[in-house]
């Protein structure tokens, strides 16, 4: 095992180092807005297979409202950009799906989601309601 040696390594400059750390927030988001996007998928899943009472739709509602609220907290609004099989974050992928029939479907969810949500109250000062 190789040990640095003192005084060989390299500072980073203040500029590098905001960059690495804007990075790394980047990075814990795009990974927050992907796990979200999974939650609702699971959801919108869920709904198409369970009945409106069924314990396991109530999971999937509450795991995907807890998503929703900590996304909006921790990120702010949320611009997607819906392309053919994908839905970008911050020019990431946070959802790919090529499969030909759930994408047909998927693409009109996906403009009423780009046109109903993206002018929902979703600003971090929304308040939340049951």
């Amino acid at each position: 095992m190789r040990m640095a040696q003192p005084g060989t390594a390299k500072k980073a400059s203040p500029e590098e180092k905001a960059e690495k750390i804007g990075d790394q927030v980047l990075a814990l988001d795009v990974k927050r807005v992907a796990d979200w996007i999974q939650a609702l998928v699971r959801t919108l899943k869920a709904y198409r297979m369970y009945m409106p009472n069924n314990p396991t739709l109530h999971k999937f509602q509450s795991d995907l409202e807890a998503r929703t609220w900590s996304c909006l907290k921790e990120i702010g609004d949320i611009v997607l950009n819906v392309q053919q099989f994908d839905l970008l974050f911050e020019d990431y992928s946070v959802y790919h799906n090529a499969a030909r029939e759930e994408s047909s479907n998927r693409r009109s969810n996906c403009c009423t989601f780009r046109t109903g949500f993206a002018r929902s109250p979703s600003a971090k000062g929304s308040s939340h309601r049951n």
